[in-house]
């Protein structure tokens, strides 16, 4: 995903948004969110059946 990821730091795709993460936090685990590389607008997006 060309995601740069610092020196003694793990970077984890999670599918789903942050609802998993949630339940991460929730059992004590801190956490940090945020956007892969950029953002991007709605309009730009594929459908994946479209890609396929």
């Amino acid at each position: 995903l060309d995601v740069p990821i610092e020196r003694d730091h793990l970077g984890i795709v999670v599918i789903g948004g942050t609802n998993p993460m949630a339940v991460v936090q929730e059992y004590g685990i801190p956490i940090d969110t945020s956007a892969m590389s950029r953002l991007i607008s709605f309009k730009e997006m594929s459908r994946i059946e479209d890609l396929v």
